[in-house]
Formats: C-alpha cells, sequence, structure tokens
C-alpha cells in the first residue's frame, strides 16, 4: 500500500512539474501575451519596427496580422473586428511626429474583415492610419470607423487617413518622381466611417497624391476637407459617398483633377455656419512637376451628386498659364447644387483663371442639372460663371439665381462669349438671366421673359438684353422641304430606277422615308423602301405618281409623275427578228435579181 502511494505521489508531482514547465515556457502563440495587448491597443508603429515576418497581434476583440512585402507582393495587414487607439507616437519624417492607431512607410494593401474601430485623440493632433513614403489601398468587405476617444476639442489637428508622398523628393522639387508614393486607392466593398467633428484643419480623407475610389460606401462628418489631395487627382468610381459638415470644401484636388464616374452616388452637405464652403474644388496652384499640364479640372461622367454649401458648389481654377485647366465638364449624370447663405456670394458652377488662354471653361454636354443660388439682398448671386466661355451643347439645365435684385445676379455671367448648341435651359434671376447675347446654334429659339416667373414673355430682342430675368430654349428639330431629284423620264415598261431624294431642314431628324406609287395597273409595278422602283413588263398606265413622305413629319412630302412608253415584249422581239430576216432575205433576192437583170443586158447589147 505503502508502495503505491508512492508510485501516485511520484506522478502527481512529475504533474506539477510538467504543468510548470509549459507555463514558464514562452508562448509560440502569435499573439501577444496580455501585459504586451495594453500597447497593441494603443498603437501600431510599423514604421519604427516592422515585422521581418508573418505576425498577429491581439486588438481588442479581434487581431491585426501583418504579412512582409515581398519581391512581387506589396505587404498586407488584415483588420479583423479590430479595435486601435491612437496613444502610439510615431516618428514618420525628420521630426515630425504625430499619436497614431496603426503607421506604416511601405506599399501597403489594407484588407477590412468585420467590424474595425480605430479611435484618435479629442484634444491633441492623431492619426486613424498614417502612411509615409508609401502606397496603400484599402480591400475586403469589411467596415472601419474612426472616431474620437474623448469629447473633442478644437485644439490639435485631426488626421483620420493620411497617405504622405516623400518630402525629401518633394523639397527638392524631383519632377516625375514624387509621385511614385502618396497614392491611396479603396477597392473595399464595406462602410468606412469618419467622425472628426468640430476639428477645423486637414481632411478625413488625405493623399498628397492620387486618390482613386473604386466602389464602397462612405460617410464622413466633419473637419476642414472631407476628401483632399494636394498633388494629383481624384477620381470617384461607383461609390456611395456622403461628406456632412465639412468646414471648407467637400472634395478638394489642389494641383489636381476631380473626376466623378461611373454609376457614384455622392451627397455632399457644408457645416452650415461657415460662409466660404466649396462642394467641389480642384486647382493647379504653383504645381511645377512633370504632370502639371492638364490640371484644377473638374469633370462629372456619371452619376448623382448633390450639393449643398454656403459659397461656391463646383469650383475650378487655374492659376498659371497650363492650358486645359480650370473647366468645369458636365457629360452625363443628375446634378444638383444649392449654394444658399445669406451674407455671403453665393455661385452653383464658377471656373476662374489668373492668366489667358483657353482656361476656366464650363460645359454642360448632358446630363440634368439644377442649380440654386440665393443669399442676402445685399450679396451678388451666380448660376454658372466663367472667366472664358460657357458652352451647352445638350442635356437639361435649370438655374435659378435668386440674389440681389441690384443688378448684380446673373443666370449665366460669361466673361467671354455664350454658345448655346443645344439641350433643355430654363433660367430664372432676379437681375439678369444672361450676361450677353448667345451665339447659338439655327435650331435653337430663345423665349424670354421680363419678369422671374416667365409670365411676361417677350419676343428676344439682342437689344433688350438687360429686360430679361427668364430664359428658356426651345430646340427646333424640323424638316423644312422634301424633294424628289429629277430622272430621265419617260420610262420603259421592265425598267428599274433608284430615285434619291434632297432633304432640308434645321437641327436633327430622322431622314428615312416611306415610298409609295399610285396610278399603277401591273402588281409588278413596284418600289421598295429605299426608293428602288421598278414598271411592271405588263404595265399598261401611261403614267404613274411616285411619292417620299418623311416618317419624322408626315406633312412633309414630294411627288414625281413619271410617264411609261412601251418595252419591246419578247413577242415583239421575235417578231423584229423574223421580219428582219425576212425584209434581208427580200433585199438579198432583189440586189440578185438586179444583178442577173443587168447582166442579162449586157449580154444582149453584146450580140
Amino acid at each position: 500500500m505503502n508502495k503505491t502511494k508512492k508510485i501516485f505521489t511520484s506522478l502527481f508531482c512529475l504533474l506539477l512539474l510538467a504543468v510548470s514547465f509549459f507555463l514558464i515556457l514562452p508562448t509560440t502563440n502569435s499573439f501577444l501575451t496580455n501585459a504586451e495587448n495594453e500597447n497593441i491597443n494603443n498603437g501600431l508603429d510599423f514604421i519604427s519596427s516592422r515585422p521581418t515576418e508573418k505576425q498577429t497581434f491581439e486588438a481588442g476583440d479581434g487581431y491585426v496580422e501583418y504579412t512582409p512585402q515581398t519581391e512581387d507582393k506589396n505587404a498586407t495587414i488584415v483588420l479583423s473586428n479590430a479595435t486601435l487607439y491612437a496613444n502610439t507616437q510615431v516618428n514618420y519624417w525628420s521630426q515630425n511626429k504625430v499619436y497614431c492607431a496603426l503607421a506604416v512607410n511601405n506599399d501597403t494593401e489594407i484588407i477590412l474583415n468585420g467590424s474595425n474601430k480605430l479611435f484618435i485623440k479629442g484634444n491633441a493632433s492623431s492619426s486613424g492610419i498614417l502612411a509615409y513614403d508609401a502606397n496603400i489601398t484599402f480591400s475586403g468587405d469589411g467596415d472601419l470607423t474612426i472616431d474620437y476617444n474623448s469629447e473633442p476639442s478644437l485644439s490639435g489637428t485631426a488626421y483620420p487617413i493620411i497617405v504622405y508622398g516623400n518630402y525629401d523628393v518633394l523639397n527638392n522639387l524631383i519632377p516625375g518622381t514624387f509621385e511614385e508614393s502618396g497614392n491611396l486607392i479603396f477597392n473595399n466593398t464595406g462602410t468606412i466611417n469618419i467622425n472628426a467633428i468640430k476639428k477645423i484643419s486637414s481632411a478625413c480623407i488625405y493623399a498628397h497624391n492620387n486618390i482613386t475610389i473604386n466602389g464602397g460606401n462612405f460617410i464622413l462628418n466633419g473637419i476642414q476637407n472631407s476628401i483632399q489631395t494636394d498633388y494629383n487627382n481624384l477620381t470617384i468610381n461607383n461609390a456611395n459617398i456622403e461628406c456632412t459638415d465639412f468646414t471648407s470644401r467637400g472634395f478638394y484636388a489642389r494641383r489636381g483633377n476631380v473626376v466623378i464616374d461611373n454609376n457614384s452616388n455622392i451627397n455632399l452637405i457644408a457645416k452650415t455656419d461657415r460662409n466660404s464652403t466649396f462642394g467641389i474644388c480642384a486647382g493647379n496652384y504653383n504645381y511645377t512637376g512633370e504632370d502639371s499640364i492638364e490640371a484644377g479640372n473638374v469633370l462629372i461622367n456619371d452619376g448623382i451628386l448633390s450639393i449643398n454649401v454656403a459659397y461656391i458648389g463646383i469650383y475650378a481654377q487655374a492659376l498659371d498659364s497650363k492650358q486645359d485647366s480650370g473647366n468645369i465638364i458636365i457629360s452625363d449624370g443628375l446634378v444638383n447644387i444649392t449654394a444658399n447663405k445669406n451674407g455671403s456670394v453665393t455661385a452653383g458652377i464658377y471656373a476662374e483663371c489668373s492668366q489667358s488662354g483657353k482656361l476656366g471653361n464650363v460645359f454642360i454636354n448632358g446630363g440634368n442639372t439644377t442649380i440654386l443660388t440665393e443669399g442676402s439682398p445685399s450679396d451678388a448671386s451666380v448660376g454658372i460663371y466663367s472667366a472664358n466661355d460657357v458652352t451647352i451643347n445638350n442635356g437639361i439645365l435649370n438655374i435659378s439665381s435668386l440674389g440681389n435684385v441690384d443688378n448684380t445676379s446673373y443666370g449665366i455671367n460669361a466673361n467671354k462669349d455664350l454658345y448655346i448648341n443645344g439641350g433643355e435651359i430654363t433660367i430664372k434671376s432676379n437681375d439678369f438671366a444672361i450676361n450677353k447675347n448667345p451665339i447659338i446654334s439655327d435650331n435653337i429659339k430663345l423665349s424670354p421673359a421680363t419678369d422671374v416667373d416667365g409670365n411676361n414673355k417677350v419676343d428676344y430682342d439682342e437689344t433688350q438684353l438687360s429686360q430679361y430675368k427668364y430664359l428658356k430654349t426651345e430646340i427646333i428639330n424640323e424638316i423644312s422641304e422634301i424633294k424628289i431629284n429629277e430622272i430621265q423620264n419617260p420610262l420603259k415598261k421592265g425598267d428599274s430606277i433608284q430615285l434619291e431624294t434632297t432633304i432640308s431642314g434645321v437641327g436633327s431628324y430622322d431622314m428615312s422615308l416611306t415610298w409609295s406609287i399610285s396610278g399603277a395597273i401591273s402588281k409588278d409595278t413596284v418600289i421598295d423602301a429605299n426608293g428602288k422602283l421598278t414598271i411592271g413588263k405588263d404595265e399598261k398606265s401611261k403614267e404613274i405618281i411616285v411619292t417620299a413622305t418623311s416618317n419624322f413629319d408626315s406633312s412633309k412630302f414630294d411627288s414625281i409623275i413619271i410617264k411609261i412608253k412601251n418595252g419591246l415584249t419578247t413577242q415583239n422581239i421575235i417578231f423584229i427578228v423574223i421580219a428582219g430576216i425576212i425584209a434581208i432575205v427580200f433585199i438579198v433576192l432583189f440586189i440578185i435579181f438586179l444583178i442577173k437583170r443587168n447582166h442579162k443586158k449586157q449580154v444582149k447589147n453584146t450580140f
């Protein structure tokens, strides 16, 4: 019994020793220990300390997984239900430091899984995600929320998502090289929700160079600018974006273009107590880079865009002499702009330039655009302003400029020329519908009125331009004449001929015709859809009438009388051939007869 008890006692001691041994061993799990986890929640600095192999970190109820960059693939960071706080101060360049939740300095793909939360400081400058000298791509179907960890104050600057280029390259002005980093791409399909309310500087999403949004949902609240790029383009494709309470600009490309494309749905609502707010702003301010030829343009190619600001809805500015800059082009989509702050000059679309040349133009090429500008009686308002030309080629355009009633409110104000080549246009203004007589296409009719509601309609008179507070265009698409071209007349039975027409009119219209015949007896006398006429071989009518009628306007037609003479039938031809043969035989026999008779006379005379 004692021996058995000793054996069990020994086994129990060995078991305790083994358990103690495994407890004191370093963990082989890639998650950090609880003691280290507190630091992970305070932020991840992959700039000062970048893992050299795949590593996973606990982050709240989820984790952050880092995979290093290889020769053929960028580094990846997976955020899976992660929670991080911007409590780690990161030295990202020279002496520049900022508190960050996540910081990197190499090209990285950030994959969003589940629901992720980053908290920035409410009382100090901080960033949710910061990248330096790097290109960042977001992917995945998860969500990301960036908010404050405490009640926000006006002190400090918020950088919820910021991607820098290389400052050393920028400061040395090396053309064509600065664009190699500082680019940001969103390929994610989930929702990114950023709250930066009460902060007055920086942007919810900022990159030095290109920002490309290829989908997903974005809810951006507060701060100076919602989305900003300093040295290149902002391009939006097939995304849903709502920006609210920004204090300066919704979308801002300081030295680049803003392009909205492919079914994007965008809502930009500025903070109501700020006078100088823009919906979309693009410029080419002091950019000496290699790719700076075309900048400062706003291109709306598709989608739904709603803007509600105090100052200017869409603003393009060309500040240097680069051509094709400072232009606003609306090609398609549904655009609704409201600029209605009391105590402020208001404008719906404003293309400005400080240099001479082909700068600062507005083009309406399609889509459906509605502009409302209004303010206090002491402030000017304009629906569309251009430092050069305003050109309207197509689409629907409705402008209501209801600001000052003392000669400073315009529907359209073109500093150079106003071209109206098409489209459906309605303009209302408290002062002037347009500032100059437009250059119009032949099929455009201008219908003005002397009151803002368009009740007192008058005929358009170039000398009375200042009287018109209402202007509507009417598109004239009409055929004035159809003429069947002359043919060789009459035709013979069995003939076929292609009839041609000359059609005159204005605007665009259907040029197809319906051809018809009257007066024909033979069922084989027909005309096809293209105007090819065939006379039946047995046609007994002496003449027929051919008519060409417009399919666009049935009141426009032309007719031609075609006379018909007998043609040669097969029997006629056989008869003629036989008669000809008989005639030839008769002639030959007659000649032979004459020769013989003449020969007999000669013989008789000889004897």
